[in-house]
């Protein structure tokens, strides 16, 4: 039996290599895409096979034959086994529909940011024209390759399965306990923005997982300089986190900040050269491949991250707050936030019909049905990042502060910097920190704390962290399993829905109210031959329209 399980059991140079290959893939994808898009060429069918291939090359370089071989077939069955399953989940996400794909959708019909502004009046248009797309060039390469949108998801799963990699071996190599490890890494990546995220467009759980990669990589190069194409995997990873979102290189820079705070302490001089000339090849990098779009806001809008910050900047956020948190300090309402009961309903807020549960403080390790809801969504807006997570936080501050009376000095020293860190990433985005998305590295103090406190405290502490981990265990498998279960459910009958609509009109032209010009997306998957009706014109006409099947509203007449 023990030879079974030594035969299956990955070495940690085996999870490593598999951490670089999803990252090389996952670099070279977006890499090619941006090439292709800058110099206009047309091979994009192929890119991401390509990229795969040239990742799949590289680690013959540096890791032993037997190993890239065995690893490769493992990766491509990953690879196969998340398009099949992404095909089928549909993200039903606004943001998801309304721009994310839209951009891919764009794109697909010729649309090229790079050299040209979007001129067509649509919603958002200042994201379309100014916002990095890294995530969206990368999705839209597999898209070209599979023809169905949601099969992109994938580079979700890419960026997960790295981090996953990375932040297990970096957690062996401080806490040596492999059991230890396996869990502590699997619970910093249930983070409820992660698993609520997964299947959806939106980035900001990518964002956290690629701030795992970034720090599990400077620890592992603290600890051993030998490991594989280390330097090229962290200005990878730099590279792609930049183009996540236009704000993301703040959380790049507050991360060396602290790595460099660190080796000072430790007297590591040499090794903060090193990997200050790193960090400078890679915005060196990051300058030549994404002139588009931080180059082209700083000539046109005299703003490399315009319109987060300066002259004419737009609000995407303080518009969104709960009315409770108008008028209040940032920091005060991103506080108040976290101990309210979970809850979104923006549409209640913007017209004023709120519903009575909305802004109501909560007692710690309470909750209500309808919070499970609110929390299984992708971007709850009050306390999401679960409705016990008020509860967990408030345990973790406890337990820092108790680890003061018998940690070392040096333990605590540690300890001390990292919650800084953690803490000091929050600052930047501290005007939209009520709102847990934009702020998900949060969820890493309180794991941090439980699992720290089990290693090294004493009896009483090992308890309390061993119930708030079990808690933690129930909220995100509530979670979790809300948000998959209704994922496939929707999935399952708008596909349903898809192939009555095939099946009933065939080849004919349908006039569909559509809420989202993504919609074209799912016609062109199942060969339905759609005419998209405005909501304008459908609100002109409303009465000449029925509801098929409960998704699309069908012009009677047909015309």
């Amino acid at each position: 039996m023990k030879n079974i399980i030594s035969y299956f059991s990955f070495k940690q140079i085996d999870i490593y290599l598999t951490g670089f290959l999803c990252i090389s893939t996952l670099f070279f994808n977006f890499l090619f895409i941006d090439l292709c898009l800058i110099f206009k060429l047309k091979f994009v069918l192929f890119v991401f096979p390509l990229s795969i291939l040239i990742s799949y090359l590289l680690a013959l370089f540096k890791f032993p034959i037997s190993k890239v071989n065995g690893i490769m077939l493992f990766f491509i069955a990953i690879i196969l086994t998340t398009l099949l399953i992404n095909s089928f989940m549909i993200d039903f996400s606004q943001d998801g529909m309304l721009y994310h794909k839209g951009i891919i959708l764009e794109i697909s019909k010729k649309w090229n940011p790079i050299h040209e502004e979007m001129t067509k009046n649509i919603p958002f248009q200042y994201v379309y024209n100014h916002y990095v797309k890294g995530i969206e060039f990368s999705q839209y390469s597999v898209y070209s390759l599979t023809g169905n949108i949601e099969s992109s998801k994938i580079i979700n799963f890419l960026f997960l399965l790295s981090s996953l990699s990375f932040t297990y071996l970096s957690i062996k190599k401080i806490f040596y306990r492999n059991i230890f490890s396996i869990v502590f890494t699997l619970f910093l990546h249930v983070n409820p923005i992660v698993i609520n995220q997964i299947f959806t467009f939106y980035v900001d759980g990518i964002i956290y997982l690629s701030l795992l990669i970034c720090l599990s990589l400077l620890i592992l190069k603290s600890f051993d300089k030998k490991w594989p194409y280390i330097d090229l995997t962290l200005l990878m990873i730099i590279v792609l986190f930049v183009n996540i979102k236009l704000t993301s290189f703040v959380l790049v820079i507050c991360l060396f900040f602290f790595y460099f705070m660190y080796l000072l302490s430790a007297k590591r001089i040499k090794e903060i050269k090193h990997n200050f000339k790193l960090l400078i090849v890679s915005g060196i990098m990051i300058g030549i491949v994404s002139w588009y779009p931080f180059g082209e806001n700083l000539l046109r809008k005299g703003n490399p991250i315009y319109p987060v910050v300066g002259k004419n900047k737009i609000d995407i956020i303080e518009h969104q707050r709960p009315p409770s948190l108008k008028g209040n300090l940032s920091i005060i309402a991103a506080f108040k936030s976290l101990f309210y009961r979970v809850n979104h309903a923006p549409h209640s807020w913007s017209n004023n019909t709120i519903n009575e549960n909305i802004e109501e403080f909560k007692i710690p390790f309470s909750f209500k049905f309808y919070e499970i809801k609110y929390s299984s969504i992708a971007c709850a807006r009050l306390s999401g990042l679960g409705f016990w997570f008020s509860g967990f936080f408030i345990v973790a501050i406890i337990l820092f502060i108790t680890m003061f009376f018998y940690l070392k000095k040096d333990q605590m020293n540690l300890i001390i910097l990292f919650t800084l860190f953690i803490f000091f990433s929050i600052i930047p985005f501290i005007q939209g920190a009520w709102w847990a998305r934009f702020i998900p590295q949060l969820w890493i103090f309180p794991i941090f704390i439980f699992f720290v406190s089990y290693y090294l405290g004493n009896a009483i502490l090992k308890v309390i962290s061993q119930i708030s981990l079990v808690l933690v265990v129930i909220m995100t498998f509530i979670i979790g399993g809300y948000n998959y279960s209704k994922t496939i459910y929707n999935s399952y009958e708008k596909r349903k829905c898809l192939t009555m609509l095939k099946k009933c009109f065939g080849d004919k032209i349908i006039p569909i109210k559509v809420d989202y010009d993504s919609e074209e997306f799912y016609f062109k998957e199942y060969g339905i031959n759609a005419r998209n009706i405005s909501i304008e014109d459908f609100e002109k006409d409303k009465q000449n329209y029925y509801l098929f099947q409960k998704y699309y509203f069908i012009k009677k007449d047909g015309k």
